[in-house]
């Protein structure tokens, strides 16, 4: 005897995608839920649909101009931030106390080495 196939057997295709049964969850404010609305929006789909194709597309290479420019103001931005120094403590934003011990076994006083001297 054939059983009868159940409502839930009948309404799903073969063409559809297997049942998602897992979620991820973030938390974002007002204004970046407001510009991921505006994206999904623009590429026509749900929020949940475009956030899904958002995560699961990997990362986007940047093209060697793009790299290029992101490399340049990464160095302008150190630049401008070690420009102003004109002695050795001048660029420490933290006050370090003590000394550690380098790779190579030599101790290192940071605020008052320089050059590092054997001990």
């Amino acid at each position: 005897m054939v059983r009868p196939r159940s409502r839930i057997q009948l309404r799903r295709c073969s063409l559809k995608p297997p049942l998602r049964t897992k979620s991820v969850g973030t938390k974002v404010s007002e204004a970046e839920f407001a510009l991921l609305e505006e994206r999904a929006r623009a590429a026509g789909l749900t929020l949940s649909e475009w956030v899904r194709e958002a995560l699961l597309a990997g990362p986007v290479e940047l093209e060697a101009g793009e790299m290029v420019l992101a490399e340049v103001l990464a160095l302008r931005s150190l630049f401008l931030n070690l420009s102003h120094a004109e002695g050795p403590n001048d660029v420490w934003c933290a006050d370090f106390k003590g000394w550690f011990l380098c790779a190579n076994g030599q101790r290192c006083d940071p605020l008052t080495d320089y050059p590092p001297r054997d001990y």
